[in-house]
């Protein structure tokens, strides 16, 4: 388990949560399996039109697509992405090396179950 922060807008009335409820949380620039969220290839845009249905979205209960707009580098170690997904917001902070590869103008796929 990875130490991260995590604060982030979600429509409770699509996908209602509770306070101290765990949820498991990826971000990934494909929907797609053989694509990874560290290979250096364009997001597929419609990785959601699947017709196998054996994209990522099938494993999870909440998905919404978004650009990161910013990299808050706080210190040496410690760094802050920020994404924006129709205007609800994420602001997800965790360790450098783990939040290298996130890049600002990039789209993401932000899955929760």
């Amino acid at each position: 388990m990875l130490d991260m922060t995590l604060s982030i807008d979600i429509a409770t009335d699509i996908y209602p949560i509770h306070q101290g409820q765990q949820l498991t949380f990826q971000l990934v620039s494909s929907l797609r399996p053989e694509k990874g969220d560290g290979d250096e290839v364009q997001a597929d845009r419609d990785a959601w039109r699947t017709e196998s249905g054996d994209d990522l979205s099938a494993d999870y209960d909440y998905v919404m697509y978004g650009k990161i707009f910013k990299y808050d580098e706080r210190s040496a170690e410690q760094v802050t992405v920020y994404g924006s997904f129709g205007g609800l917001l994420m602001a997800l902070t965790g360790s450098y090396r783990h939040l290298s590869k996130v890049i600002v103008g990039s789209n993401v796929y932000l899955l929760i179950r």
